[in-house]
Formats: structure tokens, C-alpha cells, sequence
């Protein structure tokens, strides 16, 4: 393929068609790039081609002005349409997947394979077959164990923000359907390790990290949001267990009951973990964990208003979607905290 450089090149040393020719030419782009600008072919023209071009250019000048506004919008008008409204008026189709009202079919997005027999949680048995930390590496105590390995042996479908000590256990015990989040590649790779090939982990970009994923650039505070609800967005099937064990922690228990009530699972049906409930309700700025009180009722672990903390007592709390909350209430929860990361 001849190429010519037009880069400091005068118009009239252009191989370019002469002036009376009664055929439209377009100069195409060659395969070096943008980079380099040139003609490596020529390409009839006709009115067809010239309006599907300037269609194309329109339809992309759009699409930039639309990301331009989006950036300069507030974080209150950038994320007032929610992940859980994403497929309005949906129905189900013959083969299973999802059409929505203007008859667009979205695959079903989950895996639920019975790849192993389901067996009791055994510390000693899952350091060997799965790599289960001598040590506890996510700040699981006993009971907190105890407590999800019953959950985990019990539940179809896990799903986790904030992945590690706790996914060892849902792999031992055989869960057939998980799905974990974190902010942290490491975390992932260690987590994957051991884990069925149908298992699915998700990277959380909330830009720089330092210890435990905790964020440090500011900048990166618009893609935060998109922790607490970017795994669950791909999936169209609620889970039986949600363990919010990450970063931006009010927000995220909010979202999986957005999640949970989105896939239309009843308060019943479901259940959802905080771990550090103890901890972080009860010592100064970090009692903010006490929201997730407005929209949740404790049914198991560590319950501020009834338990006296001591030092073998469980960090984690189950909560039960309350009665009477509705999808707006928990909406705002999720906006009010969808930034804090603690």
C-alpha cells in the first residue's frame, strides 16, 4: 500500500484528484494511526457514504458534550438515575433472559454451578486444601467465623465487597454462586486462588490506595460511587448473603438492599453482614456505621442495643431489610454516604 505523508506538504504537491473531475473522492486514513495523518487509498464517495459520515462526526460531538456536562454536574445530578433502575418494565423471556419494554434482550448475568459437595467450615482442613490464613488477615475473630460459615454453608448465592479471609470460607464450604468486589488487585489475586473458574471478581477502581483500600486521591472521588454498585450492576440475580467488608461501608449495605429489592427478592429472602459493626459504632467519628440502623434491623452478631461489648464477642452484624423502608429511603442513604470511604 503506497502511503503519502501529508504533513508539510503543500496542497498543490497532494496527490489529490484534479479540479473538473465529476467523481467525489474521500482521502482515507492510513494504518499508522492519527498520529501520523495520510492518504492510503482512495474510496468513492456518494451522497449515501457523505451523509452516514457526517452522521457518525454528529453522533460523536454529542457524545462528548453529554461526557462534558456529565463531569461539571454536581455528584448529587450525576447520580440521581441509580443502578437499580437500569431495566424499567422488565419481563422475562422464554429462555430465560430478560427483555426489556423496547424489546432488548440482557442476557442473565449469573452462575450457579453445585461444583463440590457442601460440607462444614473447618479451619484446620481449609488452611491446607484452600490457603486459609494461619492468621486472620481481614480482622475475622472466632465468632465472626462461626458466624459466617453458617451463613455461607446455608446460602445459595454470596456475593462480598471487600474480599479475602471470608471468600476462603465461602470456597470451602462450596458456595455455588459467588461474586466479590475489592479495591485492591492483590486482594483479588489472592482471593481468586483456589476459587472455581465460574466464581467472578471484580477489580473496584477508586484510583490510588494505601493500606487496607483506602483511597488517597480526592481526584478520583467521582468513580468512588461506583464501588458500592458496579459488581452488583452485573448481575440480574439477587443473592442470599450480602458481606459488605470494604470501603464506603453504609453505602454499599445500601446498595445491596437497592440490589436485593431491584432483583426482587422480598426482606425475607436475604440477609446482609457488616463486619466492624462493633468497632466502628461505638468509638467517636466512625459511629456513623449506627445509618445503616435506619434502614436495616439486627438479627444475628454483634446488636448495639442489646449486647455488652467484650473482647470474644463478634465485630460483624447481620441485618434483615427493616419494615416499612422503602427504595427511597435506602436511595438516600446510599447518596448521603456514597462518597465517605471509612
Amino acid at each position: 500500500m503506497v502511503q503519502l505523508q501529508l504533513l508539510n506538504r503543500r496542497p498543490e504537491t497532494l496527490n489529490l484528484p484534479p479540479a473538473n473531475t465529476q467523481t467525489p473522492w474521500l482521502i482515507t486514513q492510513g494504518s499508522r494511526g492519527i498520529g501520523t495523518p495520510m492518504a492510503s487509498s482512495r474510496v468513492a464517495s456518494t451522497p449515501a457514504r457523505e451523509c452516514e459520515i457526517r452522521w457518525a462526526w454528529l453522533c460523536f460531538l454529542l457524545a462528548c458534550l453529554q461526557t462534558l456536562q456529565c463531569n461539571a454536574a454536581p455528584f448529587s445530578q450525576r447520580t440521581k438515575i441509580p443502578f437499580f433502575k437500569h431495566r424499567p418494565n422488565a419481563q422475562q423471556s422464554k429462555d430465560g433472559d430478560t427483555e426489556d419494554a423496547a424489546g432488548l434482550t440482557w442476557p442473565v448475568h449469573h452462575a450457579t454451578v453445585q461444583w463440590r459437595t457442601r460440607r462444614k467450615f473447618d479451619r484446620q482442613e481449609a488452611i491446607k486444601e484452600v490457603g486459609y490464613p494461619t492468621k486472620s488477615t481481614g480482622g475475622l475473630n472466632n465468632a465472626d467465623i462461626a458466624i459466617l460459615a453458617k451463613i455461607y454453608l446455608e446460602s445459595e448465592s454470596v456475593y462480598e465487597t471487600g474480599i479475602g479471609e471470608s471468600t476462603k470460607i465461602a470456597i470451602f464450604t462450596g458456595v455455588p454462586r459467588y461474586t466479590g468486589a475489592d479495591g485492591a488487585l492483590e486482594w483479588v489475586n489472592i482471593a481468586m486462588k483456589g476459587a472455581p473458574p465460574h466464581y467472578r471478581f471484580h477489580w473496584a477502581d477508586i484510583g490510588a490506595i494505601k493500606a487496607w483500600s483506602k483511597p488517597v486521591n480526592k481526584k478520583a472521588t467521582p468513580k468512588w460511587p461506583m464501588y458500592t454498585y458496579g459488581a452488583l450492576a452485573a448481575e440480574s440475580k439477587g443473592f442470599d448473603f450480602y458481606l459488605v467488608d470494604g470501603r464506603f461501608r453504609v453505602a454499599s449495605v445500601a446498595a445491596c438492599f437497592l440490589h436485593a429489592a431491584n432483583t426482587g427478592l422480598k426482606r425475607d429472602q436475604f440477609r446482609v453482614g457488616l463486619h466492624d459493626f462493633k468497632v466502628r459504632s461505638t468509638k467517636g467519628t466512625k459511629d456513623h456505621y449506627r445509618a445503616v440502623l435506619r434502614i436495616g434491623d439486627v438479627v444475628d452478631g454483634f446488636n448495639p442495643a442489646t449486647s455488652q461489648p467484650t473482647a470474644d464477642m463478634p465485630h460483624i452484624t447481620i441485618l434483615r431489610r427493616k419494615a416499612g423502608v422503602t427504595d427511597n429511603d435506602i436511595y438516600k442513604l446510599w447518596e448521603e454516604y456514597a462518597v465517605i470511604p471509612n
